[in-house]
């Protein structure tokens, strides 16, 4: 029943306060809510408040660097939301890895281009090139 109900509060208006808040009260272990498509794109929530890790979807590197800076802790490849279509999954998996590769081929200097070009936060780009694929 819990479980149920917290798939019902993830397909709500995901980024909005309460819905999160319910899941972290009820003991969620994790929040994959903010995989599927926000509602309201404008406006985020603070992972960084909440006890519960959040679970966030990517299509490319620098999307994945954003998330992590608002506090996601885990990353991964998504298609359309709803849709299934692994293939998107998979394109958007390949761009994560050759944006990571490409990051690596970069000498220092050019990080900082590459962090604009990805909107990308330029100091958690700098650490990915510094750790490596």
């Amino acid at each position: 029943m819990v479980f149920c109900f917290a798939i019902f509060l993830q397909t709500l208006l995901i980024t909005m306060y309460l819905p999160t808040q319910i899941l972290e009260a009820i003991g969620v272990d994790y929040d994959e809510s903010k995989v599927q498509t926000p509602a309201v794109d404008a406006h985020h929530i603070n992972k960084h408040n909440y006890r519960i890790p959040f679970v966030c979807g990517c299509c490319n590197l620098g999307e994945a660097l954003m998330r992590i800076a608002d506090g996601a802790a885990m990353i991964q490849t998504k298609g359309e939301a709803g849709t299934g279509n692994v293939v998107e999954a998979l394109r958007h998996n390949r761009s994560v890895v050759g944006e990571m590769r490409r990051l690596q081929s970069l000498d220092d200097d050019e990080v900082f281009t590459f962090a604009k070009e990805t909107a990308a936060p330029h100091e958690l780009t700098r650490q990915t090139k510094q750790l490596g694929v």
